[in-house]
């Protein structure tokens, strides 16, 4: 994972924080474009063929390049490779279709961006394009059936977190609150033998989700994109 800059996300990064809540379907990796062959070709090596699935509907995050399943020759679980525009595969974690997924495994520790809420089980709707994509709405049953909470705006969750209301572009878990991964918004687990913070060498990711129009108010500038708007990736 070090090698390739790969980070595992999606269900399996959701089921890390909230233990034996349901069965993923499979496992996705998200890598820096020229970490991709690399890792397909790791795969390989190591039991896994290429299948001729159709799988790019499933993702439309604009920072995702390829798609590529591999499946297992003998026990035939599934892995999903995603190739990511740039250096850092968050880029493509925050545009994901809910707060709630917007998790990940990295080679020392693991990353929750919308902790207050994703701990207790809750998500934002990120709107865009992962919203209407085909099956958006049967993703958002799925969890809900599995006792998540979606709902499209902060104010309708303040009853779960914060009774007296949140902070609109303050509170972190706020649509409209710029974040960064070293805000006070993100939980970092180390793993055992890592620095219990998240690396600073890491790229700088800061960015705005697209649903932000559910806190009145003043906008601060930012153009919203269809998933998110990545204000700045270095």
């Amino acid at each position: 994972m070090e090698s390739t800059g790969c980070v595992v996300s999606g269900s399996y990064a959701l089921l890390a924080l909230h233990p034996g809540a349901f069965k993923p379907e499979d496992l996705d990796l998200y890598v820096p474009s020229n970490g991709f062959d690399t890792l397909v070709g790791y795969l390989q090596q190591n039991g896994y063929t290429l299948d001729a699935s159709p799988t790019d509907y499933q993702y439309l995050s604009p920072s995702i390049l390829n798609v590529r399943r591999l499946v297992h020759r003998d026990t035939h679980t599934a892995i999903d490779v995603v190739s990511i525009q740039g250096h850092d595969p968050l880029k493509a974690v925050v545009e994901f279709h809910s707060t709630l997924l917007m998790n990940a495994i990295t080679s020392s520790g693991g990353i929750c961006l919308y902790a207050s809420l994703t701990l207790r089980r809750l998500g934002i709707i990120n709107y865009g394009l992962s919203t209407t994509a085909p099956g958006g709405i049967i993703v958002f049953d799925k969890y809900r059936l599995h006792g998540f909470t979606l709902e499209e705006s902060m104010h309708r969750l303040d009853n779960y977190t914060i009774p007296s209301g949140h902070r609109c572009r303050v509170d972190p878990s706020c649509p409209s609150t710029v974040r960064t991964v070293y805000d006070s918004g993100s939980l970092f687990i180390a793993l055992d033998g890592f620095d219990e913070h998240l690396p600073s060498h890491r790229p700088t990711l800061v960015w705005k989700l697209a649903n932000d129009s559910c806190c009145p108010g003043e906008t601060d500038g930012f153009t919203i994109g269809p998933n998110c708007v990545v204000c700045e990736s270095y």
